[in-house]
């Protein structure tokens, strides 16, 4: 029915191939996702922002708990904030899987315009930050 030279080709090696397919296509993305999803953990929203104060937003992605140590405000080259007060709950906080945290940032600006500022977010010993244009 097939003709011989048909028969006498070396089928383990398209097998092979069609495996390497499967694996470049179905697990590579998966085990991609699987990294991406851990490495961004945490995540910090501002919410609302406005001359006088910014409230953001904390959101634990991961399936444990962390714990957040310290929050930092940075202020840009160009901007000019005065007395940023970092308002939250107490000075050690725990998130539990997927829980949310509310913090307000209080500060006044010398000058009208847009400012920017940094907010690092110190949790099990690693650092998230954001940048914030108010």
């Amino acid at each position: 029915m097939f003709p011989e030279w048909f028969l006498n080709l070396p089928w383990n090696i398209f097998d092979t191939i069609i495996s390497l397919t499967e694996l470049l296509f179905v697990y590579v993305p998966a085990i991609a996702f699987f990294m991406y999803y851990k490495i961004h953990s945490l995540s910090i929203c501002p919410i609302d922002v406005t001359d006088n104060g910014t409230k953001l937003l904390i959101h634990n992605k991961t399936n444990k708990s962390i714990i957040i140590t310290d929050m930092q405000f940075i202020n840009s080259k160009n901007s000019s904030f005065e007395k940023p007060c970092i308002m939250r709950n107490s000075t050690v906080t725990q998130l539990k899987p997927d829980d949310c945290m509310e913090v307000v940032i209080n500060y006044s600006k010398n000058r009208p315009g847009k400012h920017k500022f940094k907010v690092i977010v110190n949790y099990n010993r690693r650092k998230k930050k954001v940048k914030v244009t108010a």
